[in-house]
């Protein structure tokens, strides 16, 4: 599969939020391990319920380089340092005002998630397959749910991203009123339905933003 992978140039962007068993190689640790039918068993939990949007700039394209898969799509700079408690989910307020929770992590996407190789406090990032109208609301098909990638920011370099992967999550925006009260008010940060990190500060990245995963 290492040569397999490494013989092409251009993929489907969408294997990028492909879940599954990865690759250990340097820059194909995005990579899936096979792409043989899964046992449906244990890929129960690790399979995503909500719809790929396939609505990225640059017509859906990846592109396989030295450094990892090379794409364009949205994401958030959250600003904070790796935790290893976000296996109960992250709650996060934008710059821009809205807030958003990722869901909590499965036993077994637990298991098999990847913490930073790197010294010190690395940064993390999410990557989205929003599209920019979806965080606009103006093609709300999704109701405000996406698909994302929770990785570690190595460096910014030529204005890409050069991250590695953490793990494959499901995320929303809130739009709950009494949640959002709660969320604005500090109030039950520590209830069994607001657990795990809040964040605030957040920066939204568009879908023009050039991303490097590893």
């Amino acid at each position: 599969m290492v040569e397999f992978w490494r013989t092409l140039r251009t993929v489907p962007v969408d294997l990028a939020f492909m879940r599954g068993e990865k690759l250990e190689e340097e820059s194909l640790r995005w990579a899936p391990r096979s792409l043989l039918r899964q046992d449906l068993r244990r890929d129960a939990e690790k399979t995503l319920n909500v719809p790929f949007a396939k609505l990225f700039h640059g017509e859906g394209d990846a592109k396989c380089t030295d450094s990892g898969l090379r794409f364009a799509c949205r994401g958030f700079d959250l600003r904070a340092s790796f935790v290893t408690h976000i296996k109960e989910g992250i709650w996060f307020k934008s710059q821009s005002g809205t807030w958003y929770r990722v869901w909590g992590l499965t036993d077994l996407a637990f298991e098999n998630l990847r913490t930073p190789r790197s010294d010190g406090c690395p940064a993390l990032m999410l990557i989205s397959d929003q599209h920019d109208s979806e965080g606009l609301r103006a093609n709300d098909w999704r109701l405000g749910r996406a698909q994302g990638i929770l990785v570690h920011r190595n460096v910014l370099s030529e204005d890409c991203y050069y991250v590695s992967l953490i793990c494959h999550v499901e995320f929303h925006e809130v739009r709950s009123e009494l949640v959002l009260k709660g969320l604005d008010g500090g109030a039950g940060r520590n209830g069994p339905e607001r657990s795990g990190p809040i964040w605030t500060g957040v920066e939204e990245l568009g879908g023009e933003t050039e991303w490097c995963l590893d």
